[in-house]
């Protein structure tokens, strides 16, 4: 544009008498020199740590509401599972306590089972139950090897502890001549019972341990299940030919003796305990 001429020459020729405003226009061909200015630069950062922190705050939220759909989740299937049991429970409840008349019509075995129940729940046993038992039972019947005469015999001697009117929890038709049952059992122990019912108990413990077993307030809770076995007579009636029955007395039994066992050593004088020797140590 100048003929090769540089700068200074156009220097000299203009002088000092106006300023030189050099742009990119006036050398295309250099390079551009343009930065982003800080303000930018700073914009782009802040926006970067925005977006940054509203990931984080998505992420949050979005945890926060899972949970709390788990929660309520988890809330909705306990109140279903409680339901459930609800109704599980009146539908027992129901079943139980239809009238007599009802399984009468539907189900002898059913209404002789009842029968059974309703005349263990007076508080003992004497000779209403003994001919109710005669004649609704078998003469061939068993129960764990006890002939008829033998179940009636234990019965009056453990009737003052178990023919109470303990809740029926359930009863239900197995087959058509089986009858399945549960009873919930609460016996306070005293020294009559053991006598009755848990002899060896007497023979294998001593006297220390038997007195607080008997007379510290010890009850035992269980429940007992029967099922009954029933025969058609010629004639048309049902007799109940057998019998079995399962509980865990024993075993509650037994840990309520090892706890009167320990109370008793603790109560028994010279005994001392390992906190009482530390501190005299």
């Amino acid at each position: 544009m100048f003929g090769g001429l540089g700068p200074s020459w156009l220097l000299q020729k203009l002088g000092n008498t106006a300023p030189i405003v050099i742009t990119q226009r006036s050398f295309p061909n250099l390079p551009s020199m343009t930065h982003p200015s800080p303000t930018t630069a700073l914009s782009a950062q802040e926006k970067k740590i925005r977006r940054r922190v509203q990931c984080k705050m998505n992420m949050r939220c979005y945890r926060e509401r899972r949970k709390r759909n788990v929660s309520n989740l988890e809330d909705a299937i306990a109140t279903l599972h409680a339901q459930i049991d609800a109704l599980a429970a009146q539908k027992r409840a129901l079943e139980v306590h239809r009238p007599l008349s009802f399984y009468a019509e539907h189900s002898a075995p059913m209404a002789l089972t009842m029968q059974y129940k309703n005349m263990m729940s007076q508080g003992g046993f004497g000779p209403t139950q003994e001919a109710f038992f005669r004649s609704t039972f078998s003469p061939d019947f068993m129960a764990h090897g006890r002939t008829l005469d033998n179940f009636i015999s234990m019965w009056y001697r453990v009737g003052q502890f178990f023919a109470q009117p303990n809740p029926l929890l359930a009863m239900a038709p197995v087959r058509a001549n089986i009858v399945r049952f549960e009873v919930s059992l609460h016996v306070e122990i005293t020294r009559p019972l053991l006598e009755a019912c848990f002899g060896y108990i007497l023979g294998h413990e001593d006297e220390a341990t038997i007195d607080v077993l008997a007379g510290g307030g010890y009850a035992m809770d269980t429940i007992m299940e029967r099922i009954f076995y029933f025969d058609q007579l010629e004639d048309g009636r049902y007799v109940i030919a057998g019998s079995s029955c399962g509980d865990n007395r024993a075993a509650v039994m037994a840990s309520l003796v090892a706890h009167a066992r320990e109370t008793a050593r603790a109560k028994a004088p010279g005994v001392l305990s390992i906190t009482h020797l530390l501190h005299v140590s």
